[in-house]
């Protein structure tokens, strides 16, 4: 199943070697690896090397060491794990005109998602009207900022959630990562959250109404908002 190491740096090669795996199907979620002394004989490599490896991917939310049990490529992603896309877009360092851009266009494939399936869209208004009405709620005590920004994420999140494509659900919880800073830095310069009031409660409306056109304009409307809240 694995290829001896060749001139690479021995903890990336050991990388590569599973990332290939992962990739063509051989290794699947839920399956367990061999053991680092397996590891290390099959790929010609030493096991401090392979303990490294598996270091790396433990911190990326890709595996899960069982203490005596073994090693098991993850079922899902640890609510604990490193962001390797956030940290690409740390480095790239993308304006945030792109970065805008880019939210409102996952943003519209989502409710379209949603839109497209009657049962996700009926699904999915209770939880949207309970995130509002929490909002008017957070809005005429006003709340601290952290509750704020908690209940605007939350929005989106399950937009996110429900729009029923998992790939859609992980790149947007990532992108929304990215956005978290600047979300709050928008906060505080509203009076309680009205900007999120004018920017959220169209998109649920449209939702209810079943207005894929509405929405559009609803969550293009509601980047324009947060630029706004930005610039004061």
């Amino acid at each position: 199943m694995f290829v001896q190491k060749d001139n690479s740096s021995t903890t990336d090669f050991i990388i590569e070697q599973i990332k290939k795996l992962l990739m063509n199907g051989t290794l699947k979620p839920g399956d367990r690896l061999p053991s680092e002394f397996e590891l290390a004989d099959s790929l010609g490599v030493s096991r401090g090397s392979v303990r490294s490896a598996m270091k790396v991917f433990e911190a990326y939310g890709i595996i899960q060491i069982r203490r005596g049990d073994g090693t098991y490529i993850s079922k899902s992603i640890t609510k604990n794990a490193m962001n390797p896309l956030l940290f690409s877009l740390l480095i790239l360092n993308p304006s945030m005109e792109d970065m805008g851009r880019f939210r409102e266009k996952i943003e519209l494939d989502i409710v379209e998602l949603i839109m497209k399936d009657e049962d996700k869209r009926q699904a999915i208004l209770p939880m949207l009207e309970a995130n509002l009405n929490e909002l008017d709620k957070l809005h005429a005590e006003s709340a601290d900022i952290e509750a704020l920004v908690k209940n605007d994420i939350e929005f989106h999140m399950i937009l996110a959630d429900h729009c029923g494509n998992p790939i859609f659900e992980a790149v947007y919880k990532y992108i929304m990562e990215f956005f978290g800073p600047f979300i709050k830095d928008s906060h505080k310069y509203q009076m309680s959250g009205e900007y999120a009031q004018e920017a959220h409660r169209p998109i649920y409306d449209a939702l209810k109404n079943g207005s894929y056109s509405v929405a559009k304009d609803a969550i293009i409307k509601s980047m324009q908002i947060w630029y706004k809240s930005l610039e004061k």
